[in-house]
């Protein structure tokens, strides 16, 4: 599969290492700039018109075609298991993600450590994000089956939600990184240097700086990979366990059989909460990113 897919391969190659070697190349500061560049005025608009054709227009979309609002009750019992594993895996994803930011942070704000490794890490991980969710679900997928009939113990990988939970971080902890590195980056030179003169290590920078200083920034990677985890289906169908499907599973088989009105039931549903949470997510960064103004 990855043989036949090497355009589309070659291109996400050359974007990820793109990008990684352009943060690599972020400029030293003076004092910290997070507010100013995370909030120009031209990449709002852009945003917010992505987020409302992505997520606000769905949402609306699903609810118009919706004839009795008693199917998404029906939909909530029906999908009850469904809905209880992919939020398991979805909280998994959001931690290990959250955890990505703190290793991300420690790697680059390290003073006597190479940004080679880092910046490599980071462009491994942009290449997962980007590249199609059906080559990454395959490959991990070989990866564990492989693993698993040379070491017994990693059988239990592959039969339980491991393997979902692996497979989503390697396809969304890239945000987790590239927002590690970018909380570093944007650190004031002094601010760092005066923790070198203090012997701050790098978990009493991590207390101080990234969960004190930029925890609700952390809090929203988590919530935003959280969500792609669960809206993800093409590593999702391949990697999952047999037994009670997820929703990845479930809303295919409304779209397969054209149960429309279990479609819209569980596009309201679905879509609606995590528009809910996308908002909590975004009050949370901007609560954060305000206290460096």
């Amino acid at each position: 599969m990855w043989i036949f897919a090497w355009p589309v391969i070659v291109i996400c190659t050359l974007v990820a290492g793109w990008v990684a070697w352009t943060q690599a190349r972020h400029p030293d500061v003076e004092a910290a700039a997070w507010p100013e560049r995370a909030s120009a005025g031209w990449s709002r608009w852009v945003t917010a018109l992505i987020w409302g054709l992505a997520v606000v227009v769905p949402v609306g979309l699903f609810a118009g075609y919706l004839h009795s609002w008693g199917s998404v009750t029906r939909f909530l019992e029906e999908s009850t298991q469904a809905l209880v594993q992919s939020g398991v895996v979805a909280g998994s994803v959001g931690l290990g993600t959250m955890v990505f930011v703190v290793l991300a942070w420690c790697a680059f704000s390290a003073q006597r450590v190479s940004k080679a490794g880092p910046v490599l890490a980071l462009g491994l991980f942009l290449f997962g994000m980007i590249v199609p969710g059906i080559l990454m679900g395959s490959a991990i997928l070989r990866l564990v089956t492989d693993v698993a009939t040379t070491i017994p113990v990693a059988g239990e990988l592959q039969d339980g939600l491991g393997a979902l939970v692996w497979g989503h971080l390697a396809r969304f902890g890239a945000l987790g990184v590239l927002v590690g590195g970018l909380i570093a980056w944007n650190e004031a030179r002094d601010a760092r240097e005066m923790r070198g003169l203090d012997g701050c290590g790098c978990w009493r920078g991590v207390w101080e700086f990234v969960i004190r200083s930029s925890g609700g920034v952390v809090l929203a990677v988590g919530i935003a990979s959280g969500l792609m985890s669960l809206y993800e289906i093409e590593a999702t169908i391949l990697l999952i366990p047999p037994g009670p499907g997820s929703l990845s599973h479930t809303i295919l088989a409304y779209l397969h059989f054209a149960k429309n009105e279990q479609l819209c039931a569980a596009g309201v549903s679905v879509f609606g909460s995590g528009l809910v949470l996308a908002v909590a997510a975004a009050v949370l960064a901007r609560a954060s990113l305000s206290r460096h103004e």
